[in-house]
Formats: structure tokens, C-alpha cells, sequence
């Protein structure tokens, strides 16, 4: 697209994808800074580091800011150590990576090959040890090959290893405890228990394992005997550190943590103190912790779903303030909905979560008697939105603006001078999705789950069959479908409404009164079903993927999976399937699939599409967005320049996609072009001043943007 301004022309260049399309990049939108389970982590030399699932590393130097450092594995990692100035990891099917932040990580090949799983790493000045699963033990010394230790006289199941007072200790399942000097011959020692032991730490030249139920050893003279220790719960412990609080007028601190249990106190004799209850007056979110680290301030904790807690000491001798790093909701989400304008996503304990650009996510308030309902379905139109959940609850919000004023420091350039103004703005803001109010009456107790909207009637279905129909979200008409199946979805379509449920069931209606029954073909529960520019795609139960051009006539796809499917989409030509487990799929035409790589394991269980962005979402607040057609045109829709005295000034106005990436050239021939700059589009547009330190005039100047994908 060519432009013709004064004294310049403006090129905008369309890209396409490349022969080989580029795989998906999926980013984390919620939780924060990630949502993967963190089974270890590590701090050294200002670097903090979490290995995760689905072979996921992140590393950060401030604890808010944690970027992804390549793997080269999908397999989940359990364990992390430091060999300097290298980091050694271990992980699922005899794993183990050796690296670091500046050349990335290489796969460590094993003699012999396993697929055990190596739950854990140590490090002494000649040796490294890894040791998992089938009392597999591999060492490598010196940075050499890694080698299978054979020859052991136990075959207990490892899970955790250390090095400290020249020895290592390996702990296992059934309280089993091995030294070891050499990392080649091991020696079991007596724990006096027979609970999984979990992890093994060394701390001020004593060893301390953690285990299940509670369990606490620990070993002052290189693991030959072990004391016990009570801590006063009964849940599993996985982790343990011990840090000494500035000042050294006061005694360390040691800290466990584990499925739901966070506990501290003052070493070595003091009590444990409960860190999420009451008795804290900033409690830790109840949780499932799996590593923590003292960085000499601070403990760190992470655990399931990238939960990351830290301490603050207020002075007291044995009690911390905690707060959450990154705050994130993690309600499960069941459906995500896409407006015009923004996103609205629905889930446990009355969750509704609103986001203008599918990156930036805010709680919204709904009303008290719906604070501890599940939220199953969302659904509606620019005009109004309603909300369905348990027990035949129903919730409205309907478009409403109202003015807000707003004080904004505007920066403009004219006259080869820059101005800073202090603007007072009256601003209308809409009320939709953001105000709700609850249905009473409710029209039924039971379920409803499905949520659609034609023409401004408002379509709800749920369990027994159950139809409700409104076109204000006040007043609501009931029907109930013969066969009274369970319904968990309903769409609009060309055809009218569809609705899909339990025993495969697929029932058709014009007027959404009266519903005809569809043969699909199967009794798997058919759970969702979408409309696309062909016709309808449903997904379900063990895999199921149904297509139909009419709603009459359904075709099974084989969809290469069994696990339950729960929404679909269409992004341009593609199509995309979410479900359990992590499972994404994708096709250009309904009849093949083939499954997505995504850095989570995690349960999906709704999508949504908007301007070219993709949002998945699921348990435990997971929200997840990828540009499946980031090959796209960015236009320069404004433009000025500015002759000055000692620069010429350019100011560029672009519009695109949301996290789009390209880049500006600028050529004075159209023959050979200069590289500007790289950008990445934080909103639907972007500003651009251009300051070129030469003064001097030129006849004609060409830009151009260039798309750069993902």
C-alpha cells in the first residue's frame, strides 16, 4: 500500500508465511510470571533459577522479571545444581542438561541410556551425581561422561541427593538413606522410618531430609545417623532452607514447605509456626510448595502452577510477612468470551476476570450471592452479557457509558519544539462486564452452562434439558428438552441455535422453543460445540471431534488423542481444539489433526478468538495467548515531519496487532533499504518520533514496515 504525503512516501510491505510455518508461541497471561509447577530452584550469583514442567527453565536476577532460557527438552525437570562456572539440570526419561544463561543448555548423553526419571542433582569439587527412579544412580566426574553406577545393594526409588562434609546422601521411598564418598560405592544408612523421603539438604554442616507426613531428619556427622524432628504436620514436605536475618543479632531462621504447609522457626530448638494460617498477620496463600531459597534477605518460595511467595522480615525474632511476587487470580476458569472490545473469562468461586488486550487481566466484583458460585458460562453481545453457573444461577451486565474524567500529560513536537501539556479529558467508559447484577428468582436450581446470543435473545442451557431464553437478562422463559439430556453448551449458527451435551447428545432449534434431536453418532459426551465459516465443529469426550456443513449430518474426525476436548476455534483458515492435559490440536481443514506443542501440562477448558489472537484458559487461573497469523501488514496510518534547525524530525503513527512484531526501513530510491528499528506492538497502535541528527534536506524519503512474526 503506497501513500503520498508531503515530500515523502510512505510503503507499507504485506509479508506472508514462510514455506515452513513457524510453530506456535504461546505466552503466559495469567498466572504471573508463569504457570508452571516449579519442582526446584536455585540462587547463585544474583541469578535466581526454577525448573519446571514440560522442560520449561526461567531465570531471573530481581525475582519479578523471569525470562525463559532455552532447554532444548519437553521432558519435566525435577532437579537443579550448580557446577561453575555450568548448571546442571536432570529430569523425565533420563534427563540431564549441563549449560548456562549464555550458551544455552545440551542435552548429556548416558551410558546406558534410561528412561528413568533422575528426580535430583549434587555437585562436589570432582563429581557430579544424579539419582532417580529404580535406585538409578549416574555420575560424571569433572565434567565428563555420565555413567550408571552398578552394583548397588538396594533398588529403592530415589528422590533426592546432596553433597556436603565430603559425602553425598541420596534419599528415597520407604525412608531409605544411602552415603556415599565417591558418588560410585553407597552405603544405606538407618533412617528409623519407613515414609518416602523426598528431598536432602545440606545447611551449616548438617544434612536435613524431608519427607512424607510430615517427616524431618536430620544428621550432624555425614549421614551415618539420623535424629528426628517433629513438626506438627501431617502433610508432605518437599523443601527446606535455612537463612540467617541481616544483622546477626538474632538466630537463623529455617523453613519448610510442602502440600499445603509452610512452616518457620527460629534454629535450632524453637517451635514451628504455622506461615499460611491466622496467626500470621500476612499469611501465604494456601498452596502446594515444591522448592524454596534463601538469597541472603529473602526465602523465595515456588511450587504447583508457578506460585512464588516471598518473605519480608519485620524484626520479629520468629515470624515473616509474606506476599505473593506477581499476584494472580487462580480460580479455575471453565469460558472465555470475545468482545469487540475486550474479554471476559467465567470460574470457580464467582470468578469473573476482564482483559481489554487478552495480557493484562483485573478481578471484576459480582454479586455477593454469586461470590462462592461456579461460573460455567458466558455469553452475549455488545448490548448485554450474562453469566451462567451451579444451582441455576444467572447473572446480567448490560452496556452502560458514563463519563470519567481523566488528567493526562500530553508530549507533542511541532515547531521544532517539544511541549508537555496537562490535558483534563471527560472520557466515556462502558459499564459492560464490568457491573453485574444476579437473576432473582432463579427460573431453575439446576446447572447451566451454555450461553449464546441472536439477535438479542439471550439462549441458556444446562442440566434436565433445561432452556431458558431472555431479552433482558431479567426475565427468563423455561423449556425443557425432551430426553432431558444434560446440556453443556449451545451456539448460533446460520441454522439457528445448537446444543450439544451428555450421551452424545445434539439437539437443533429455530426459535430456540423447540428442539429436534440430531444423530451424532456416538455417546461420548459431546461438550462444546462452535460455529465456523464452514458450518459447526463439536469436541468432546475421549477425543471426540464431530464436524457438520448443516447441523443435520455429522461426521466423526479422528482427532489422534483420547483425552476430553473442551472448545475449539477459528483463526482465519486454521482451526484449533483445546483440552485435559495440555492438549492443543490444530487443522486447516477438520479432517487432520495434529497436536501443538505448549509448555504446560495443565487442563485447558475454553477458548476465545479476537483480531488474531488466540486465548485459552483453564484450572487454576490459567490464561494462555499465542498470534496463530502473526504474518500480517502494519500500516502507517499518520505521519508528519518536521525541518529543524539541527534535526529532522519524522513522527510515524503505526496500527497492528497486539505483541506483532516488525520492523521500520527507510530507503531514499526504493532500491536500497536501512534498517531502523525493531518494535513490538503493545496496543492496537504505536507512536514513533524519528530524530535524524543530520540537517540536511533531502528531496524525497520512502519507510516501510516489515512484518517479523511471532
Amino acid at each position: 500500500m503506497f501513500c503520498r504525503l508531503p515530500s515523502l512516501l510512505l510503503l507499507c510491505v504485506a509479508g506472508g508465511l514462510a514455506a515452513d510455518e513457524p510453530p506456535l508461541p504461546w505466552r503466559w497471561s495469567n498466572p504471573l510470571p508463569h504457570g508452571n509447577n516449579v519442582y526446584d530452584q536455585a540462587f547463585r550469583n544474583g541469578t535466581y533459577w526454577q525448573v519446571t514442567d514440560r522442560g520449561q527453565v526461567y531465570a531471573s536476577g530481581n525475582r519479578f522479571q523471569w525470562n525463559l532460557v532455552g532447554s532444548g527438552t519437553t521432558n519435566t525437570l525435577r532437579g537443579i545444581a550448580f557446577a561453575d562456572p555450568q548448571v546442571i539440570l536432570c529430569g523425565a526419561g533420563g534427563t540431564i542438561l549441563r549449560g548456562s544463561l549464555a550458551d544455552g543448555f545440551q542435552v548429556e548423553p548416558l551410558s546406558p541410556p534410561t528412561t528413568d526419571w533422575l528426580e535430583a542433582v549434587a555437585v562436589s569439587p570432582s563429581v557430579a551425581v544424579a539419582v532417580g527412579d529404580n535406585a538409578a544412580i549416574y555420575r560424571s566426574p569433572a565434567g565428563g561422561p555420565w555413567q550408571r553406577v552398578t552394583g548397588l545393594s538396594f533398588t529403592n526409588w530415589l528422590r533426592g541427593v546432596a553433597f556436603g562434609d565430603n559425602t553425598f546422601v541420596a534419599v528415597g521411598e520407604n525412608g531409605h538413606i544411602a552415603t556415599s564418598t565417591d558418588g560410585r560405592s553407597w552405603r544405606t544408612r538407618s533412617s528409623g522410618t519407613t515414609s518416602n523421603l523426598n528431598r536432602v539438604f545440606f545447611v551449616d554442616g548438617t544434612f536435613v531430609v524431608v519427607g512424607d507426613a510430615g517427616m524431618l531428619l536430620t544428621s550432624v556427622n555425614s549421614g551415618t545417623n539420623w535424629q528426628r524432628t517433629t513438626t506438627g504436620t501431617t502433610g508432605d514436605l518437599y523443601s527446606f532452607a535455612q537463612g540467617t536475618p541481616p544483622g546477626g543479632s538474632r538466630q537463623p531462621w529455617q523453613l519448610l514447605a510442602g502440600d499445603n504447609t509452610l512452616l518457620l522457626r527460629s534454629a535450632p530448638n524453637g517451635p514451628w509456626r504455622d506461615q499460611l494460617g491466622t496467626d500470621n498477620p500476612l499469611p501465604a496463600p494456601t498452596w502446594s510448595y515444591y522448592a524454596t531459597v534463601w538469597d541472603g534477605d529473602t526465602f523465595l518460595v515456588s511450587g504447583r502452577t508457578g506460585m512464588l511467595v516471598e518473605s519480608l522480615d519485620f524484626g520479629s525474632n520468629d515470624q515473616l510477612l509474606w506476599f505473593e511476587t506477581l499476584e494472580s487470580p487462580r480460580d479455575w476458569l471453565w469460558e472465555v468470551k470475545a468482545l469487540p472490545d475486550q474479554y471476559l473469562a467465567v470460574g470457580d468461586r464467582g470468578t469473573v476476570l476482564s482483559s481489554a488486550n487478552g495480557i493484562t487481566w483485573y478481578r471484576e466484583g459480582v454479586p455477593t450471592e454469586l461470590e462462592n458460585t461456579l461460573l460455567l458460562g458466558v455469553g452475549g453481545s455488545t448490548n448485554l452479557i450474562v453469566v451462567a453457573g451451579s444451582d441455576g444461577r444467572l447473572m446480567w451486565s448490560a452496556s452502560e457509558l458514563v463519563n470519567v474524567v481523566e488528567t493526562n500529560t500530553l508530549v507533542d513536537f511541532s515547531d521544532c519544539l517539544w511541549q508537555t501539556n496537562v490535558v483534563v479529558q471527560t472520557n466515556q467508559m462502558d459499564l459492560l462486564g464490568l457491573v453485574w447484577k444476579a437473576v432473582e428468582p432463579r427460573p431453575t436450581t439446576n446447572t447451566l452452562q451454555g450461553v449464546c446470543e441472536r439477535d438479542g435473545l439471550i439462549v441458556v442451557v444446562g442440566d434436565q434439558g433445561t432452556v431458558l431464553t431472555s431479552t433482558n437478562g431479567t426475565n427468563w422463559n423455561r423449556y425443557l428438552v425432551p430426553e432431558a439430556p444434560n446440556f453443556s453448551s449451545v451456539a448460533v449458527w446460520s441454522g439457528g441455535f445448537i446444543a450439544t451435551g451428555d450421551r452424545g447428545a445434539i439437539h437443533a432449534s429455530e426459535d430456540a422453543i423447540t428442539w429436534h434431536p440430531r444423530t451424532s453418532g456416538t455417546t461420548n459426551w459431546v461438550y462444546r460445540v462452535r460455529p465456523t465459516l464452514e458450518g459447526l465443529l463439536a469436541v468432546g469426550q475421549n477425543g471426540l471431534i464431530l464436524i457438520s456443513p448443516d447441523g443435520l449430518e455429522w461426521t466423526h474426525r479422528p482427532s489422534g488423542t483420547t483425552a476430553w476436548l473442551t472448545d475449539a476455534a477459528q483463526v482465519g483458515d486454521r482451526y484449533y481444539v483445546s483440552g485435559a492435559q495440555g492438549t492443543l490440536l490444530t487443522s486447516t481443514n477438520g479432517v487432520e489433526w495434529r497436536p501443538l506443542p505448549v509448555q504446560t501440562a495443565k487442563s485447558f477448558y475454553g477458548m476465545a478468538t479476537r483480531r488474531g489472537q488466540l486465548l485459552t484458559v483453564g484450572v487454576e487461573g490459567l490464561i494462555m495467548r499465542a498470534l496463530p497469523d502473526a504474518w500480517n501488514d502494519v500500516e502507517i496510518i499518520d505521519y508528519k515531519h518536521f525541518e529543524c534547525d539541527t534535526a529532522r524530525v519524522d513522527f510515524l503513527r503505526f496500527a497492528g496487532r497486539i505483541e506483532q512484531k516488525f520492523a521500520l526501513e527507510c530507503s531514499a530510491d526504493l532500491a536500497q533499504w536501512k534498517h531502523v528499528s525493531d518494535f513490538t506492538f503493545d496496543e492496537e497502535e504505536f507512536s514513533y518520533w524519528l530524530v535524524r541528527t543530520n540537517s540536511s534536506a533531502i528531496p524525497s524519503e520512502f519507510f516501510r514496515t516489515v512484518p517479523k512474526g511471532p
